[in-house]
């Protein structure tokens, strides 16, 4: 017995291959729902069992609560009609079983998730329904959606490094609750505080969760949650408190004390949640997990990845020697060429030879199409065309390629909306190696193109 349970533990430390695909165990365990990396919560009730093997019979390590929280670091192993996982609670390591006929004992407890080119963020259920994640100039925030006040959503921003600090003068200085939160890349310090006159229309009062902080490179740090605790009236002078010293002081030494007496998960939402978000805080995820970034200026709107701009300006064009129409231009395009655009024409605006050209290929769109028609440059000898593709976009179809000439390279889309009161013309630059495109990377920029609406005013 054991020998069995040494090759058992070796089996263990290096899992092979076929135990990390197992989903389903033979003998009465329900199908496999976990997997290494997951979160997981005990539903068993009176608890789930860690042991210090997978198996029923070894030694039992302690019995993780019904409700508690449990990294997956390993599994799920077939043993004894069970699957079984690895896992960590008060600095144990040891397994735990799955469940058994149709019955959990652990639920995968997984989190939902935004980002902004390398900066994420997670949240449990428990705090909110969702998170959304946008760029604002140099500031990546995170918005969490739920049942929040609309007003005052919760928000944890990262800024450029040298920002101030400095929050809003409605809110009061650190009160209660404060304690030093470790994040992958720096730390911070969260608090409660009082936000008096938070809002002008309504005179209110209201307790707040804030995130103060730097990462190691600089950046900075900085967020606001409201909370409550159901019990706590907030009875406040709010004249009184800005005229009279003594009556701010005393206030706010009795409003600390009862906070920092308040267990922190009596606050809602909890401090320990609030945290757990916090500090799910990375600023250096893959960039290809991105979230994209809405673009929108009146009618025209677009979706596209964080690493093929910092953000897109329009101007109204009427006087460079081409027909009238709208140039949205990429800044901070990953190639360096100016000439990163979008340009959206009307199509009584412009010459009906480009348009029959480009119709012609539309209605056809032979196997092996001549060169695209593009309104934006002249042709030459040297001119050259790969990858020709048809394709849609959101108000409308076009033809996409790879266009080369002497000194450059482009992706280039040419469309018509499909009441054809639009030409589209899209110019992005990109390397080249063979004819491939090495940067920007092609699946971003299809999926700008496809994600172009036009609608009619």
């Amino acid at each position: 017995m054991r020998l069995y349970l040494l090759i058992v533990c070796l089996l263990l430390t290096f899992p092979t291959v076929a135990q990390q695909r197992e989903t389903i165990c033979a003998g009465g365990a329900p199908p496999s729902r976990l997997e290494q990396g997951d979160r997981a919560r005990i539903i068993a009730e009176g608890g789930s069992n860690l042991r210090n093997l997978p198996a029923s019979g070894s030694d039992l390590l302690n019995v993780i609560p019904t409700g508690d929280l449990i990294p997956i670091l390993d599994g799920p192993f077939c043993a004894g009609g069970y699957a079984w996982y690895q896992t960590e609670f008060m600095g144990q390591r040891g397994w735990l079983a799955e469940g058994v006929n149709e019955f959990y004992w652990l639920e995968p407890y997984r989190t939902v998730s935004a980002q902004i080119g390398t900066i994420r963020a997670e949240v449990f259920p428990e705090l909110a329904s969702g998170i959304r994640a946008n760029r604002r100039e140099d500031e990546v925030i995170f918005i969490l959606e739920g049942d929040f006040d609309e007003q005052l959503p919760p928000t944890l921003s990262i800024l450029p490094p040298d920002t101030d600090p400095e929050l809003p003068e409605t809110l009061a200085e650190e009160l209660a609750q404060t304690a030093t939160l470790e994040l992958q890349q720096g730390e911070v310090t969260r608090y409660i505080t009082l936000r008096i006159n938070g809002l002008d229309t309504n005179n209110e009062t209201r307790l707040e969760y804030v995130i103060t902080g730097e990462l190691e490179d600089g950046r900075v740090v900085r967020g606001i949650v409201p909370v409550q605790l159901p019990d706590l009236a907030l009875q406040v002078d709010t004249e009184l408190i800005n005229r009279n010293e003594d009556y701010r002081t005393d206030y706010f030494e009795s409003l600390a004390e009862q906070l920092n007496n308040t267990p922190p998960d009596s606050f809602v939402p909890s401090l320990p949640l609030l945290d757990l978000f916090v500090q799910s805080l990375n600023v250096d995820a893959p960039a290809d997990r991105s979230d994209t970034i809405v673009y929108e200026y009146n009618n025209l709107s677009f979706n596209y990845h964080p690493s093929l701009a910092d953000d897109f300006v329009t101007e109204l064009i009427a006087d460079d020697g081409t027909p009238r129409h709208l140039r949205v231009q990429a800044i901070g395009y990953p190639v360096d060429n100016t000439d990163a655009e979008v340009r959206i024409f009307r199509t009584g605006d412009v010459d009906s030879t480009w348009l029959a050209r480009l119709q012609l290929l539309l209605s056809q769109q032979p196997s092996d199409p001549p060169r695209i028609p593009i309104l934006m440059r002249q042709d030459d000898d040297e001119f050259s065309n790969n990858d020709v593709l048809y394709g849609r976009f959101g108000s409308g179809g076009g033809v996409r390629a790879i266009v080369s000439y002497a000194d450059s390279a482009f992706y280039t889309y040419q469309g018509l909306t499909e009441d054809r009161e639009f030409y589209i013309s899209v110019m992005l630059p990109v390397q080249l190696n063979n004819s491939e495109v090495t940067e920007p990377a092609l699946v971003f920029l299809d999926d700008l193109v496809a994600s172009l609406t036009i609608t009619m005013p």
